[in-house]
């Protein structure tokens, strides 16, 4: 396999993704015989490497032939009539993340408990992920073909993991000292259109003060095409055993850096037409600082990032809460669990809730013991913290939950729990919804129309 230099070295470059895994019924695809384990090998000559490259270069105006590897390792090239072509009709393979090569101080992968799965352990670097599904990425292992294909095709807006524009702290954070400097990337894909969302882990003693400041002033510079920067304080677990040492988020620190970020915004407002840069709702909880109104976050850009995610929710109850019934008959008793961080605002939503005449609901607050006390957030609670945190048997009321607390498939926590694992060994019905007011409402009716036993 060829292998092309990176950073110094060498490393080899991944298999092609290129394998049909589905064929659409009376489609151009089932006309031309093919079967999922075809590969499709290139449009009009350009090399198919991963779904990205197909949608791109099957989605031209024109497309004339593609060439095809069969199950049997036979290829062949089939002409096409534009006219006649239309959509393909296949499903290729999804992508393979790459892996990251960075040693991180601050990774979440290397603080789990010990004997987790091994897929919690994987760390993943694609800038591919990050243009499909919002993923950051550091981009410390994007070489010139990378960049020139991010370019080619389009992949736009990308989500970067900055944390620091100084050289020597970017290393620092990273763990490694061979990458290449982040700000000539941001402005060669800036300045080839790709708009990019940055993100900041911020450290106590590291990356804040006058690196946070230098930080955000030289990416402002790539303004417009560095459309916004998110501030995230590091999350820190109760496994950090033979890490770096970093100092916690205190209430004081989060108060500062807010008053910073704060000072920043006022500066950057009157020159680019934007506040720009936007802290993390972590920093306001747990500094004790009210939020900003909704006009603050404009438009929220970085919801992804946790960034206005708890002002854009109060926003959507008050919309809802003027639409909701007197009542719900059969009356509707349930319990809805969240993390500490969320825990305020859900009791508030159910108090809005309770005040239609038949629903009841009771806020559970799940303190995570798996990941530790300083882990909050409601996308980290796990099946047995859930089951310690809410009311013990004879309690048979459902309990809802959010669903970014699930993974893979839609049925696991984090701990390898699955949902049916709670609901059996609870003894009462699991419910999953998206973490909003509508999607909550929507499983209130569910319980009452006897969908949910």
């Amino acid at each position: 396999m060829e292998s092309e230099p990176i950073g110094g070295g060498r490393r080899r470059l991944p298999a092609p993704q290129n394998r049909i895994v589905d064929v659409e019924n009376c489609s151009v695809a089932d006309g031309m015989k093919l079967v999922p384990g075809d590969r499709i090998v290139s449009v009009d000559g350009h090399i198919i490497n991963d779904v990205l490259d197909f949608h791109f270069w099957d989605g031209q105006e024109r497309v004339s032939h593609i060439c095809i590897e069969r199950t049997n390792g036979v290829r062949e090239t089939v002409e096409l009539d534009r006219e006649e072509h239309g959509s393909l009709g296949v499903t290729l393979e999804p992508i393979s993340a790459r892996r990251c090569g960075n040693r991180c101080i601050f990774c979440f992968a290397d603080q789990n408990p010990p004997n987790v799965r091994p897929a919690l352990r994987f760390k993943d670097e694609d800038y591919r992920l990050s243009f499909l599904r919002g993923y950051y990425v550091t981009l410390s292992n994007l070489t010139q073909k990378d960049e020139a294909r991010i370019t080619t095709l389009c992949l736009s807006p990308l989500y970067v993991s900055v944390h620091a524009t100084d050289e020597t702290i970017r290393m620092r954070l990273l763990g490694h000292r061979r990458i290449r400097p982040i700000l000539p990337i941001l402005t060669r894909l800036t300045a080839a259109g790709i708009s990019i969302h940055a993100q900041i882990v911020l450290c106590p003693g590291i990356n804040d003060g006058p690196v946070l400041k230098k930080t955000i002033e030289d990416l402002a510079v790539l303004y417009p095409g560095v459309k916004s920067v998110a501030v995230v304080p590091v999350g820190l677990t109760a496994y950090r055993s033979n890490l770096p040492a970093i100092t916690p988020p205190s209430q004081n620190w989060c108060q500062q850096v807010l008053v910073s970020i704060q000072t920043m915004q006022r500066a950057l407002r009157p020159r680019l037409g934007t506040r720009f840069v936007h802290a993390a709702d972590e920093f306001f909880v747990m500094g004790n600082v009210p939020l900003p109104g909704h006009r603050a976050y404009e438009g929220f850009p970085q919801l992804g990032d946790g960034v206005g995610l708890m002002r854009h929710y109060m926003e959507r109850l008050r919309k809802l809460s003027s639409r909701l019934p007197k009542f719900v008959t059969p009356a509707v008793d349930a319990v809805v669990a969240t993390g500490e961080s969320a825990h305020g605002i859900l009791q508030n939503t159910c108090a809005v809730f309770n005040q239609v005449t038949g629903v009841a609901l009771e806020v559970c607050q799940v303190k995570n013991q798996f990941f530790g006390p300083t882990i909050t957030v409601a996308g980290l609670m796990t099946g047995q913290d859930i089951l310690a945190a809410i009311p013990p048997s004879p309690d048979t009321r459902p309990v809802i939950l959010p669903d970014v607390a699930i993974r893979e498939q839609g049925d696991r926590f984090l701990d390898d729990w699955t949902i049916s694992d709670l609901s059996r060994t609870a003894a009462r019905p699991i419910l999953v919804c998206r973490p909003t007011p509508a999607d909550l409402w929507r499983s209130i009716n569910g319980i009452a129309d006897g969908r949910v036993r």
